[in-house]
């Protein structure tokens, strides 16, 4: 899971911003889908979330350097 956060985390960092990304809990694998959010906002687009073992603190402190917050 750790070598999983690191490649989804290395793939944000070179996504162009505006970018969405899905940093959600064990649902964030199944729930959400990327490839169907991606061409209809017409962005590239990061699922972030891990299947299970990772909780969402990590996961937001892990990809907070990575994402343009602006709102």
């Amino acid at each position: 899971m750790q070598l999983e956060m690191v490649h989804k985390t290395a793939r944000v960092a070179v996504l162009p911003s505006p970018k969405p990304v899905i940093p959600a809990g064990s649902n964030g694998p199944y729930s959400h889908s990327c490839a169907v959010m991606g061409p209809l906002l017409g962005l590239p687009c990061e699922k972030a979330g891990i299947a299970v073992g990772i909780g969402l603190v990590e996961i937001f402190v892990r990809y907070a350097p990575t994402i343009d917050w602006q709102f």
